[in-house]
């Protein structure tokens, strides 16, 4: 499950979710793959 801080980054149509990585205790996305 993702955060709920996450949503407004991850629910855009734009943003491919599995190229990000949310963490709980910092409530922080880090990008997975480079995102041209």
């Amino acid at each position: 499950m993702q955060h709920d801080a996450c949503w407004p980054i991850l629910d855009n149509p734009y943003t491919e979710i599995y190229a990000y990585s949310c963490d709980k205790a910092t409530k922080t996305i880090t990008c997975k793959s480079n995102n041209n």
